[in-house]
């Protein structure tokens, strides 16, 4: 069952695609212009303050948060950079911005994935919120988790942790899901030794249309399940990111953390095994990285594996890039990678 979480006043029914004698709707992103204060304004209120009393630990309640900070009236442009990154929770924003703004690509797009929100181990700080800030970008960002403890971290009583999209073209049709298939983080009280951690929530997907002048592209960005036992859940997930767009009547971009640990066997041995990949090549998708030989496409420098990805549908993709050395080296345990995508 796919959770459709209501955002500022767009309701699930207002994304749903438009049936063959309807044109297809654009609802805008409507969200806030000034820095809400996290520390107070929690997104899944209930889970932080009762994080033990949840009927569910995994489909918590939880709002989907806005943030409005591009310049208006972009000029149109033939094609998008497209860039995916998983922050490691932020604990080098400042860096992270740094590159960005100076040496980085520049980015029209961004899938983020392990951004904090209101977390002591990252200063309290809104990670999504500064980083979109310092790029003239709006976004839509979705919680994830809500960190309880967290294996000798320090955590504030309700840190929220979570995905986003940021563009600096105008968004719409905004919509977050926890996939059907997930796997619960949480321990129990009576389960919890000395240096217990645990978590409420399970992974979830941010998706939005983003217009570029009369030409809409769907995106949604996605961190799929991470454990070596997981291959099975994290396939589900791709499927159902596969299945949620489809139909629809413009191209369609997915991308992000996606934990594909098998993928770079079969980049080098033509295989067909990582059943992530295989979710989206088999219905007609393309990796946006396909031309770089497979040693050229490690993200997760600890491990060697090519778990950073953006696959397209309808969309051509050229220029990939992957920053994995100086100054990228450090900021995070996953490098980012970034693609063009041609408007059709």
């Amino acid at each position: 069952m796919i959770l459709v979480l209501t955002l500022l006043g767009c309701t699930p029914e207002a994304t749903d695609t438009a049936t063959a004698a309807e044109p297809y709707p654009f609802v805008p992103l409507e969200g806030l212009t000034a820095l809400p204060d996290v520390s107070a304004d929690r997104l899944c209120p209930a889970a932080s303050t009762d994080p033990d009393g949840q009927p569910d630990p995994i489909d918590i309640d939880c709002a989907l948060e806005a943030g409005l900070l591009a310049p208006p009236d972009p000029e149109p442009v033939d094609s998008l950079v497209v860039l995916a990154y998983n922050l490691e929770r932020g604990h080098a924003l400042d860096a992270m911005i740094g590159w960005l703004l100076e040496a980085g690509p520049a980015a029209d797009v961004i899938l983020l994935s392990e951004a904090d929100r209101g977390c002591g181990r990252t200063g309290g700080r809104h990670v999504t919120w500064e980083l979109a800030a310092a790029l003239g970008m709006d976004f839509a960002y979705a919680v994830e988790f809500v960190e309880v403890s967290g294996q000798g971290e320090v955590v504030s009583s309700a840190c929220e942790h979570g995905n986003a999209i940021l563009s600096r073209f105008p968004m719409g049709n905004v919509t977050a899901w926890r996939h059907a298939e997930n796997v619960s983080w949480y321990t129990p009280p009576d389960a919890r030794g000395e240096s217990w951690s645990t978590r409420l929530g399970g992974r979830i997907a941010v998706s939005a249309d983003v217009q570029v002048g009369d030409q809409l592209i769907h995106f949604t960005s996605v961190h799929y399940a991470s454990g070596l036992s997981d291959q099975d859940v994290r396939a589900s997930q791709a499927a159902e990111t596969v299945a949620h767009a489809a139909g629809l009547p413009h191209p369609v971009i997915a991308g992000g953390d996606m934990n594909a640990g098998t993928y770079v066997l079969d980049l080098h041995s033509g295989g067909d095994i990582d059943g992530v990949s295989q979710a989206f090549l088999q219905a007609g998708y393309d990796d946006a990285h396909a031309s770089l030989p497979a040693d050229e496409r490690v993200t997760a420098p600890e491990y060697g594996f090519v778990l950073d990805l953006i696959f397209g549908d309808g969309v051509p993709f050229s220029a990939p890039g992957l920053c994995d050395s100086a100054p990228c080296d450090g900021l995070s345990d996953h490098f980012p990678v970034w693609t063009t995508a041609a408007i059709p």
